[in-house]
């Protein structure tokens, strides 16, 4: 991670783990931390790094110190002699005995965060090269830190998010209704305050460096709040900086993967008019794949919020195991809903679904009831609807894609990750035979399991319109198991008739495996064709190279052996 300085963009920050050359830039000092704190947080929901007005500090969010471990002196035969009274409250490591605080259960933040020690304010003098660890604050995590200037005596003060706890911590990937705050503090850890409370993230520190803005949300409710709709239907951009008439973006479609961008805007004195003038900075790729936006009717049951048909345009050679004639009619056709569920498909690239469409097949992204984008009410049209509305309206999206000859109702395949599994799983029990096979990656089988292992565990009361109160987590009933229970697609496994693929991986902390492989054993007893494969040391998101190749493999190859002619 490194950051250039506000003032001085030739002063660069760089926080390593590792000591590494430097080659083109000039190395004016490094400072050794390694015995203040652990790894640096670099991730979106905690990393950060910032200068102070000055150039005189940097304030960044670290591991905290691990406690010494047991240190045995075999030379000193009364090894509990420095320890004090046994009643005595002992800090660090004496002969024989670990730091009493090593083993102690803190929790962690969940996906993602497996085995790192809970986060810390560190700020850096770079005169000295002294590093001052903050203040722990009972019931909060720093992250995101910005110094604020107050003027040009005082000195810079430090304002960051503060992700709130209590019993329990609940993750914080892709979570952004969960209790949290905007919090100020000295440079010293002194004069802490909240300055705002409910779900709030990523304070930025306006250009005048005296006002600070950030994200907010009501806390409970979906987790994912934000719109992701495209501004046209043409591609999908997402803007990565301004630096006065100058922006630069991103740019993608589903045959074109993301091309930087740079564009110039222009004001016309006359009309009144800004007009943006974009140039490519890399170069364009394009694939042989097209699409179609499908509308769909929110205030229409079972019709979807909207689809997305993404297919090879013609034959070629790299098609000829699955589409060789040309007929839209005979595309063997991949349903794939999102996950989340507030989630949400867009018309930007994706390497997984162009791979598949330029071996030849179609691919259907449907946007249900409670995909982002599309307002809060269809946000809100999800909940306590969890396993009737996704289904069906994922279902009617299919027929239509069948209907209007867009693909071979014979060759009709399902994947789906995440939640994206849950209405696959119901649906391979409401139709059999209809999907010829599933695909279902980390999914939602079982409520009951995940209210009791999922790290946002929270989630499943909020979709099914039950209260969830943070402070004081609700019990799971006899009540509340048999409702979870109806819900769930594991009570219709001995339905299922089709051949299913489970992806899993072993580190998942969101989705844990066990539900899943509690599916994959009800599947096995009710002689249902059932796969599984389980990735070491690979969360909720199939990544990682090896991960990643295997698992795309495996799904075509699974697919191709019920496309057989």
């Amino acid at each position: 991670m490194s950051l250039s300085s506000p003032r001085n963009p030739l002063l660069v920050a760089t926080l390593r783990s590792e000591t590494s050359p430097v080659r083109d830039d000039v190395l004016l000092k490094t400072i050794d931390v390694s015995d203040k704190h652990g790894h640096f947080y670099e991730d979106q929901s905690f990393g950060g790094l910032s200068w102070s007005n000055d150039n005189e500090h940097i304030v960044y969010i670290a591991e905290k110190a691990e406690y010494e471990k047991a240190n045995p002196d075999t030379n000193n035969l009364n090894m509990l002699a420095d320890a004090g009274d046994i009643t005595d409250d002992i800090e660090g490591a004496v002969a024989g005995v670990a730091d009493p605080r090593r083993y102690q259960f803190e929790g962690d933040w969940g996906e993602s965060y497996t085995g790192i020690r809970p986060p810390v304010l560190v700020v850096l003098n770079i005169s000295n090269g002294t590093a001052n660890v903050l203040p722990s604050i009972k019931g909060v995590s720093p992250g995101q830190p910005q110094f604020l200037s107050t003027n040009e005596v005082e000195t810079d003060r430090i304002i960051f998010t503060g992700y709130q706890y209590a019993a329990r911590k609940y993750g914080v990937r892709y979570c952004y209704n969960n209790p949290s705050g905007i919090y100020m503090c000295n440079a010293d850890g002194s004069n802490l305050s909240c300055i705002y409370s409910g779900a709030a993230r990523s304070p930025r520190v306006t250009p005048s460096k005296r006002g600070v803005m950030f994200l907010a949300h009501a806390v409970g409710g979906p987790h994912t709040g934000r719109s992701m709709t495209p501004t046209n239907n043409t591609s999908s951009n997402s803007l990565l900086s301004i630096n006065e008439n100058l922006q630069v973006r991103t740019n993608s479609t589903p045959a074109q993967p993301e091309v930087l961008m740079v564009g110039e805007a222009t004001y016309d004195v006359q009309s009144h008019d800004v007009k943006v003038y974009w140039y490519p900075v890399t170069q364009q790729t394009r694939y042989n794949i097209s699409w179609k936006l499908i509308p769909g009717d929110i205030d229409k049951d079972g019709s979807p919020l909207e689809s997305i048909l993404v297919y090879p345009t013609k034959p070629t050679h790299q098609t000829r195991y699955f589409w060789t004639d040309g007929n839209s009619a005979t595309r063997p056709l991949i349903v794939r809903p999102h996950g989340g569920p507030h989630g949400v498909s867009t018309i930007g690239y994706n390497s997984r679904i162009a791979g598949l469409v330029i071996l030849g097949f179609s691919v259907l992204l449907v946007n249900y009831s409670g995909s982002i984008g599309y307002g809060q009410d269809a946000l809100l049209k999800l909940i306590g609807r969890l396993d009737t509305a996704s289904s069906s309206e994922i279902h009617n999206s299919v027929q239509h894609i069948h209907d209007n000859g867009k693909a071979d109702p014979l060759k009709t395949l399902f994947f789906g990750d995440s939640f994206g599994g849950y209405p696959g799983a119901l649906l391979a029990a409401k139709f059999p035979g209809f999907y010829r096979r599933f695909v279902f990656s980390n999914p939602i089988v079982n409520l009951c399991e995940l209210v009791m292992l999922s790290d946002i565990s929270n989630y499943f009361w909020k979709e099914l319109g039950l209260e969830y109160l943070f402070q004081s987590p609700p019990d799971l009933t006899p009540e509340l198991y048999a409702r979870l229970w109806q819900v769930s697609p594991a009570r219709l496994a001995t339905e299922v008739k089709d051949p299913v693929l489970i992806l899993l991986g072993a580190e998942d902390r969101r989705i844990p495996t066990q539900q899943a492989l509690s599916y994959y054993y009800r599947l096995k007893t009710a002689n249902v064709p059932v796969e599984c494969k389980v990735y070491p040391n690979v969360g909720h998101s199939i990544s990682g190279v090896e991960a990643e190749r295997d698992a795309f493999v495996a799904t075509v190859r699974f697919f191709a052996a019920s496309l057989k002619r």
